[in-house]
């Protein structure tokens, strides 16, 4: 695994996105998850953007979770992956690199989540995986 080294809030950038129906299901699907946070925690930041640089890259990168939720009482943050369906892949890569860069950008301790709405044999049970399967509110706090 590399070490980030160093990271740093970044502009948007875009990129050209899948018209495929399971990639518009996980993006409606996420504009859900994101409208029924924004709902709980207004100070919530939509897909905010990084560049960072690590151990063993010839160039910066760039990455975007898809939101951050900020505690009000405290310098920790809770940076979010949104899912349709459960994969592994998601918290393996908010502890790997989301968590790291937002941790060197932001100076906040961060701490991971994926919200989503299909399980599947390997979804863990509980924190930091929480299932919304997109009624009502989400249901928990921070």
């Amino acid at each position: 695994m590399t070490m980030i080294k160093h990271a740093q809030r970044c502009e948007k950038i875009s990129f050209p996105r899948s018209t495929s129906p399971r990639t518009l299901a996980g993006l409606r699907y996420e504009r859900q998850v994101i409208k029924a946070l924004k709902k709980q925690f207004p100070d919530l930041e939509h897909n905010p953007w990084f560049e960072y640089f690590g151990e063993g890259y010839d160039s910066t990168k760039v990455c975007s979770p898809d939101a951050l939720l900020f505690y009000k009482d405290n310098n920790d943050v809770i940076v979010v992956e949104i899912k349709y369906t459960y994969t592994p892949q998601a918290l393996e890569k908010l502890t790997a690199l989301y968590c790291p860069v937002v941790a060197l950008a932001t100076g906040r301790s961060p701490s991971p989540l994926v919200i989503y709405k299909i399980a599947t044999p390997m979804t863990p049970i509980g924190f930091p995986c929480f299932q919304w399967r997109g009624n009502g509110p989400l249901g928990f706090t921070l």
